[in-house]
């Protein structure tokens, strides 16, 4: 078996690297961006700013918009990345609702937690690889080498 080492060096390196550290680089801003402060009445979730993930699927529509099929996978990889922010935004204002809430509520929530960060993640990626692929469009269309 190969070491994982020589497998990178053999390859040259990740080529979706960038799309990696786009992706990573938006989580404190969208927390920053997103961030509210608890009320008596926070409910559990909230909402996330798009405006992180658009500029990084910009980013990386215009890295690798020579090609659909990179442009498409770092997309995804972008956004997986930036779902992160997703998961310690809902993360926090469960955690705050939770221990104001009664019982039954907390229940709900606890249960409905994976399926409910699921969707947000899947949402931000969906964000994200949209905008990439767009910008990853408009740039092949507008090469004039074509």
């Amino acid at each position: 078996m190969v070491p994982l080492r020589s497998r990178r060096e053999e390859s040259g390196g990740d080529p979706l690297r960038f799309a990696l550290v786009v992706g990573l680089a938006t989580v404190p801003f969208t927390v920053a961006l997103s961030w509210q402060l608890p009320e008596g009445t926070t409910a559990v979730g909230g909402s996330v700013s798009g405006l992180p993930l658009l500029v990084a699927g910009a980013l990386v529509g215009y890295r690798y918009g020579d090609c659909a099929t990179r442009v498409r996978r770092a997309g995804v990889r972008a956004g997986l990345a930036a779902s992160v922010a997703t998961v310690l935004l809902y993360a926090a204002t469960a955690v705050s609702t939770i221990g104001a809430a009664s019982t039954a509520a907390t229940a709900v929530a606890v249960i409905l937690a994976p399926f409910v960060v699921a969707v947000g993640a899947a949402l931000t990626v969906l964000v994200t690889a949209g905008t990439a692929a767009l910008v990853g469009w408009i740039r092949r269309r507008a090469d004039p080498d074509r």
